[in-house]
């Protein structure tokens, strides 16, 4: 860069890489300049205020870099619609005006002394001015604390102002300008009590009790106020700014007026493509195929054929079908009456009593979730699921993919369960489960990195600011975190405004909104009100997946034990690895104390109490307990009151935390003889006399210490083992898709999962030896 403006020190060429450089520049700034907040912020993601004030104030920057990075400034990072706290936390907005001061002090030399430099003087009369003007009239810089601290800055600003005044060089259309900065500075100076120079003062006298149209800074048209006072350049001599605001005043009547007419009218298209037959005699061939659904189905067809050719179109037919299944019928008495005519014009010419009614439905009104539910499952039959799965994974068009799932979003609405037979057989049977849950995916990543693209708040000096505050932090402080943690409240703020909401919605740009909508879709698609897609392979509830128990949760484990009716616990973990990961929950025999437990199990160590304990109001009796090859087989007797049941217990040692068993056989061995015994159970209750010890017939209760890593490995391994006996085939990952759905973090890491595939690898090796 500096070599650059060293060749450049006579004019930047046309040609030249700096005088592209300069263009892109200029081009971020015409960017921002339209007030559009999303842009103001990712235009300063692309050019931190640091660079740009590290360039400017160097000694060899010249006048062409310096228009260009200032103007850019300006638009971007001062005269914004929200505060940019980096120009107001920070010292690089005034080591920018102590620059201002230098080179004011270059044209302010008489031109005697001095050559003639027209482009200095534009850049100080047309950017440099402005700039400080926009700075100080700014309703954000009224917080600034900063302001107070470089107040020798501000009183350099208004002398360096009042000797260009005076300048003899100056036009006088710029006299207006310079004026117009000098009053913003008097007017900052008296608000701030900044004490200014005694030649200074009857100056600033002059200025605050002249005729000058001005508002307080607490008043909310200040800003609006402050920037429609500035001089305008007579090159220019219409108020732009004015004339779009009065246009866009006519626009938003014109909408308020309009709106409820417009929304009566496509009120009237939904009725239309709903039941289209009504259009047609009855008794007509064309009635006949309406009423059977083939219009909607060429519709739903057609709309993917649009995707490509005419998105507007699509996205029109989208919003539409949402409409057919969740009806919003918000518009007043004209649109209620507008709505009946074209009624009785296009669908009920012949049943002019029926109006009333249907005009009716446009007030608010109790969803009848019957209706709607028949309207869901007709879509899905006619092929709306199969319309959202195929733009979700074909379109590059955000609305398109946004309207996509809106219309999941209503299709799912009210726990439709058929909705989501039909998508999960549509995902399973044409194998399109990974290439559209990618989709998502992808989409979630480009939503982290929008979100770090747009962090516009200089968190260095944050976090000073936070170190000089006291360490008492009130109600609705805010605790900074590092990077990827969330910023939560300490304590409840009030509610948002539904504005302020939208407003900061719209700040977040498109990649992250569109998360809100997602979302709500998996969470309609995975509720667990669906009893069709509940437990594994037609066994429902074969399984509780559970965290170890510790000191205070061992009599809500028993509890659970004994409501489900359990007969069988595995427990994959160690007392204690590093740390304790679960509590001895049951009477360990004498010679597994001394070996798994140490000081912990110290405590029970008592002559004849190690093989009966009790557990909150649970006295567990120890039966018989066997050493196998990798883990022991402990059968117990759980008595509550005068009611005893038989539980057994396996306990498989040789599986370290966030890694692999040390022996696939030996996890093998565990899953067969907990099939086995859990089979010899359930062919045994039938037989088995009402009264006495006996076992139940309940979920095969899991756990290791959290629940999910090796617990989910235990589970899958069971699912898929019997799979493979059944039916010779396997599929992992929907297994485990279907475990996650469940229980999220099943199966914690990649080591697991891969270790997942050669348990099954073997296991499937040893079932076709067996054959042979």
């Amino acid at each position: 860069m500096l070599d650059l403006m060293a060749e450049s020190r006579e004019g930047v060429s046309e040609n030249s890489p700096l005088r592209y450089h300069i263009s892109l520049v200029e081009l971020l700034a015409a960017c921002a300049e339209g007030k559009n907040v999303y842009t103001e912020i990712k235009c300063t993601s692309l050019l931190p205020l640091e660079d740009v004030v590290k360039v400017v104030t160097h000694e060899d920057c010249i006048t062409e870099v310096k228009t260009a990075y200032v103007n850019f400034v300006n638009h971007c990072y001062v005269d914004t619609e929200v505060e940019m706290k980096e120009i107001y936390t920070s010292n690089h907005i005034w080591n920018l005006f102590e620059d201002f001061t230098v080179d004011m002090a270059r044209v302010c030399n008489k031109r005697e002394s001095r050559l003639s430099d027209p482009v200095l003087e534009k850049y100080i009369v047309n950017v440099v001015l402005d700039t400080i003007n926009a700075f100080f009239s700014s309703p954000f810089s009224e917080n600034s604390t900063s302001l107070q601290t470089h107040h020798t800055i501000v009183i350099q600003l208004l002398q360096s102002c009042v000797r260009l005044l005076d300048c003899q060089w100056l036009q006088q259309q710029h006299k207006v300008q310079v004026d117009g900065c000098i009053r913003t500075l008097c007017m900052t100076a008296k608000s701030r009590s900044i004490v200014v120079p005694p030649e200074l003062e009857s100056y600033i006298k002059q200025m605050t009790t002249s005729s000058y149209n001005t508002l307080p800074r607490s008043n909310p048209q200040y800003k609006s106020a402050s920037r429609s006072s500035r001089p305008i350049s007579s090159s220019n001599p219409w108020d732009y700014k004015n004339i779009i605001d009065k246009l866009q005043d006519v626009i938003n009547t014109l909408e308020d007026r309009l709106k409820p007419l417009v929304n009566a009218e496509l009120s009237v298209l939904v009725d239309v493509l709903h039941q289209p037959e009504l259009l047609f005699l009855e008794g007509t061939d064309v009635r006949r195929r309406c009423e059977s659904g083939s219009f909607i189905s060429k519709l739903i067809q057609h709309t993917k054929a649009l995707m490509s050719s005419e998105e507007k179109l699509c996205i029109k037919v989208l919003k539409t079908l949402q409409e057919m299944l969740i009806r919003t019928l918000d518009f007043d008495e004209k649109g209620l009456s507008l709505r009946k005519v074209l009624l009785q014009n296009y669908l009920y010419q012949n049943r002019k009593n029926d109006l009333p009614e249907l005009a009716a439905a446009g007030g608010e009104q109790e969803r009848d979730w019957a209706s709607v539910v028949a309207i869901q499952c007709r879509l899905d039959r006619e092929g709306g699921t199969k319309l959202f799965t195929d733009l979700v994974m074909s379109s590059k068009n955000d609305k398109i993919f946004q309207e996509s799932i809106q219309l999941a979003i209503c299709l799912l609405e009210g726990g439709n369960t058929e909705i989501q037979n039909s998508f999960y057989k549509l995902m399973m049977g044409d194998n399109k489960s990974e290439k559209f849950f990618k989709v998502l995916h992808d989409r979630m990543k480009e939503a982290q990195t929008d979100i770090k693209a747009t962090v516009s708040v200089n968190v260095g000096e944050m976090t000073h600011k936070a170190n000089q505050k006291e360490p008492n932090n009130g109600p609705g402080d805010l605790l900074l975190l590092n990077q990827g943690e969330s910023i939560a409240p300490i304590a409840g703020p009030p509610a948002q405004p539904a504005g302020e909401q939208r407003e900061v919605e719209m700040e977040m740009g498109p990649a992250v909104t569109i998360m809100k909508p997602i979302l709500r879709f998996l969470q309609l698609l995975c509720e667990n009100h669906n009893l069709d897609l509940q437990g594994y392979k037609e066994a429902p509830n074969a399984y509780i997946a559970t965290q170890g128990p510790m000191v205070h949760t061992v009599g809500d484990f028993w509890d659970m034990v004994w409501q489900e009716k359990s007969s069988i616990i595995v427990m994959v973990t160690r007392l204690k690895e590093n740390d304790v990961k679960c509590e001895p929950y049951w009477p360990l025999p004498r010679y597994d104390i001394e070996k798994v437990t140490e000081e912990k199990m110290e405590e029970h160590q008592k002559d004849d109490e190690e093989e009966t304990r009790r557990f909150s109001r649970f006295v567990i009796r120890l039966k018989d307990c066997q050493e196998k090859h990798g883990f022991t087989v402990t059968d117990m007797e759980v008595q509550l009151a005068s009611e005893c049941r038989l539980v057994r217990h396996y306990w498989f040692t040789s599986w370290p935390d966030h890694h692999i068993p040390e022996c696939i056989t030996s996890l093998l061995r565990l899953v067969e003889e907990v099939e086995v015994y859990r089979k010899s159970l359930e062919s045994s209750f039938s037989s088995q006399p009402t009264s006495g010890l006996q076992a139940g017939l309940g979920p095969v209760i899991v756990h290791c210490s959290a629940g999910i890593g090796r617990t989910g490995c235990f589970i899958a391994s069971s699912i898929c083992c019997q799979q493979l006996r059944e039916t010779a085939q396997v599929d992992i990952l929907e297994t485990v898709c279907r475990l996650r759905l469940d229980r999220g973090g099943m199966i914690q890491t990649v080591e697991q999962y891969q270790f997942l595939y050669a348990t099954l690898a073997k296991y499937s090796c040893q079932l076709q030896q067996n054959q042979v």
